[in-house]
């Protein structure tokens, strides 16, 4: 038997938690951006509901004046929320990429990348030890 195995076996279940990682990390990133789209359009959507609520008391006294803000109100909306998609679908799919990346990185150097995992760990270790010495 091979005396490398085990450690080829270890880097390759080390490889899979670090991608497992990325992944989870890449639709939190996602996930977040997906939320700010519904909140802006929640708030958005309670916006024009004010303002409209506010254009009805206005509705006999300046028609005009009415059509012209309530379109306004809809074009801003509508800015608000198409701005929201935007900065939504940016963000998914900078996490996709950077995904993406993350496994090719992995794939292209797996000692470097289980190295890289090794000594980011050992420095949380040593951080949350630092960490907890200080508060006692």
């Amino acid at each position: 038997m091979n005396n490398t195995q085990p450690y080829v076996n270890k880097t390759a279940d080390t490889l899979d938690l670090g991608l497992a990682s990325a992944e989870r990390a890449s639709n939190r990133l996602a996930q977040d951006a997906e939320d700010a789209v519904h909140s802006a359009q929640r708030k958005a959507s309670s916006a024009l509901g004010s303002l409209s609520d506010s254009v009805d008391g206005l509705r006999h006294a300046v028609p005009s004046a009415l059509h012209r803000a309530a379109d306004e109100a809809s074009a801003l909306s509508h800015r608000a929320m198409d701005g929201a998609r935007h900065a939504r679908d940016m963000a998914s799919d900078k996490a996709q990429r950077m995904g993406r990346q993350t496994r090719g990185y992995v794939r292209e150097e797996p000692v470097k990348s289980v190295l890289l995992a090794v000594a980011a760990g050992a420095l949380l270790v040593g951080l949350i030890s630092l960490l907890s010495r200080s508060r006692e």
